[in-house]
């Protein structure tokens, strides 16, 4: 009986068709991510830009601000997040947008890079010092938590034009680094980062 084993030739177009398999499932994974983070940005972020704007075209003021207005959102005194976020739109009669459902609007809830779920959760700050050319000013935001590294990067090219943590209207919260980049990301480094998204007034 004759034996005989494999070709280098078979051998190899194994390899081939084996690289083949592995990038096309790398590719879709990468696919599945994109859309998944693009669905963050156009059912989750920008819908709440969108409701803060209505609400200050409807109220006439920033949430948790008073008249006279200060400008500030809760008049400077913290951050508004949670219940209390919700209510002040509940209360003015303006639709949230969806997020995880009701009483659970200002959470979204998305497939990390790892595969696992993570929850992102937006509030409302006025942030002191926001850096614009060498000066800082006082500007209100919506502050979203629990980013992942490449998250945060598509939602700041989707909203700036390019990822830059420290410029723009979307920005890495990064304490006493004012020059900080986005962290890099992978399957083993999903750090959680915050962000401001600017808003308008």
């Amino acid at each position: 009986m004759n034996q005989k084993g494999f070709t280098l030739v078979e051998l190899s177009i194994v390899l081939v068709v084996i690289g083949l398999l592995i990038s096309i499932s790398s590719v879709a994974g990468n696919i599945q991510r994109n859309a998944e983070y693009t669905k963050i940005q156009s059912r989750f972020v920008m819908p709440w830009a969108q409701t803060y704007k209505i609400y200050f075209d409807y109220v006439g003021l920033v949430p948790g601000d008073i008249t006279p207005a200060t400008g500030k959102i809760n008049q400077g005194n913290g951050d508004i997040c949670d219940a209390d976020l919700r209510k002040f739109f509940n209360d003015a009669g303006i639709e949230l947008p969806t997020g995880r459902g009701a009483s659970r609007e200002d959470k979204a809830v998305f497939n990390a890079l790892d595969n696992n779920p993570r929850q992102i959760a937006v509030c409302l700050s006025h942030v002191q010092q926001w850096r614009i050319q060498g000066s800082e000013i006082a500007v209100n935001a919506i502050r979203i938590n629990g980013l992942t590294p490449d998250l945060a990067a598509k939602l700041d090219t989707a909203i700036d034009g390019l990822s830059n943590a420290s410029d723009g209207m979307f920005r890495l919260i990064a304490g006493a680094n004012a020059d900080a980049d986005w962290p890099v990301a992978n399957d083993t480094n999903l750090q959680s980062v915050d962000a401001y998204y600017r808003m308008p007034f």
